[in-house]
């Protein structure tokens, strides 16, 4: 696990929400993220539990490597 991913788990836990993410990213709106996730513009898949949607924050930590 690297640095930047334990700070993440540290701060948002192993999953995190989208929610989460738009902060982490300094995004206002969460729909934007959802939707550039779905588009594969953003390279991390969902992970769903009923309706709820999360991130796993190793793929999140990816992303900034």
């Amino acid at each position: 696990m690297t640095d930047f991913e334990q700070k993440i788990v540290d701060r948002y836990g192993l999953l995190m929400t989208p929610n989460d993410l738009a902060e982490l990213l300094k995004v206002k709106h969460v729909d934007h993220i959802r939707a550039r996730v779905q588009s594969g513009d953003i390279n991390i898949r969902e992970h769903r539990s009923g309706r709820k949607i999360y991130y796993k924050a190793s793929d999140v930590a990816r992303l900034f490597e």
